[in-house]
């Protein structure tokens, strides 16, 4: 028995230190990667909700500038109208 500890104690003094050795060269850097791969995995679908809103927005301005100018070819052709009418009305009270 005492033979086995005698060989064991230095086996395990040499072990702690390895083991830290290895951990902070071998395992460390390992889950660094691994841990960034993860994040950049997590980081890509929220780029598909922003332009997707991006793309709602897009299509809202354009609904909006077709509304608009709706509205303008609307009004320009209500004061044409009004100004036939009105030039139409001087002809009649000067014949």
């Amino acid at each position: 028995m005492h033979d086995v500890l005698r060989m064991l104690i230095p086996v395990m003094g040499v072990s702690i230190p390895l083991v830290v050795v290895v951990g902070a060269f071998i395992v460390q850097p390992i889950v660094k990667a691994v841990t960034r791969m993860s994040d950049a995995r997590a980081a890509v679908p929220a780029i598909g909700p922003l332009e997707q809103r991006l793309q709602a927005t897009e299509e809202r301005l354009a609904h909006v500038e077709r509304q608009l100018s709706r509205v303008i070819e609307e009004q320009e052709f209500q004061r044409n109208l009004l100004s036939s009418r009105a030039g139409g009305r001087s002809m009649a009270d000067a014949g």
